[in-house]
């Protein structure tokens, strides 16, 4: 009788083994937010961990660069580190003293610490996950759009240290991020809350190649009234409006013909 209970139970074991062998895995796709993956805690803490052993253990491997950040009444003197191509790690000092140590995992800002003399230090994590895939239903909050700022800010200067492809032809509405006489460089992005303009740049630049004549109409004073600019009005003004201009193009063979600075409050 006890024999052939443990009979039944064992082929009762089989089954459920093969059920549940045969069932279709079903694999859980990473959750994506305004252009932006979710990574788990886990994968977070292995970057960091990779980053600190580099930066504290293997420093000879890592290339170190200077920028300063300018920005939103925000004054940041940042030093960053790539492993080759990998964009790994910046620290930077503002003007006040503080530190900000920004750790960043496939051209994304996964977290962000600033340290203030007399203040609790603070602590932010993958704050891109405030923002909606509807860019008008995010909230707005200042730590939200310097997190931000900040990510685009490294984006642009990753960027600017490779190749760009022409993109000419690519797409009409840009955000301008460096300009020369003869071409401008830019990126794609979004711009999340139309009223407060929290803007986040993708991670990769392209060139424009400027006409001859090319028309800049400026709508900075207005957003139904242009004023015709140069080139090099645009160059000597670019640094006024942060790191990065919202424009449109025109092109016409191959090059562009006209750029229209949008209107900025």
């Amino acid at each position: 009788m006890i024999r052939k209970r443990i009979i039944n139970i064992g082929l009762m074991l089989l089954f459920f083994v093969a059920l549940f062998t045969q069932m279709p895995t079903k694999t859980f796709a990473a959750e994506t937010v305004a252009k932006h993956k979710i990574f788990s805690e886990k994968t977070i803490q292995k970057r960091i961990a990779e980053i600190k052993n580099y930066y504290y253990n293997q420093s000879k491997k890592l290339t170190k660069k200077n920028t300063p950040f300018d920005d939103m009444g925000t004054k940041i003197k940042f030093t960053y580190y790539l492993k080759g191509n990998d964009l790994m790690f910046a620290y930077g000092k503002g003007e006040y003293k503080e530190e900000y140590r920004l750790y960043f995992y496939k051209n994304q800002l996964i977290k962000f610490l600033v340290n203030e003399k007399g203040k609790k230090s603070k602590t932010f994590n993958q704050l891109y996950k405030k923002l909606n895939n509807d860019p008008d239903s995010a909230e707005y909050d200042d730590e939200l759009n310097l997190y931000m700022e900040l990510e685009s800010f490294f984006r642009i200067k990753y960027a600017s240290l490779f190749t760009k492809e022409d993109g000419t032809k690519t797409v009409k509405w840009i955000y301008i991020t460096d300009v020369s006489n003869t071409s401008l460089t830019y990126h794609t992005g979004e711009s999340y809350l139309y009223e407060t303009g929290i803007v986040s740049l993708d991670a990769k630049a392209y060139t424009a190649k400027l006409s001859k004549n090319v028309k800049i109409k400026s709508y900075w004073n207005a957003p139904l009234d242009y004023e015709l600019k140069t080139v090099e009005w645009l160059k000597e003004n670019f640094s006024s409006r942060g790191n990065y201009i919202p424009a449109s193009l025109k092109e016409k063979n191959g090059k562009i013909v006209e750029v229209s600075l949008m209107y900025q409050d």
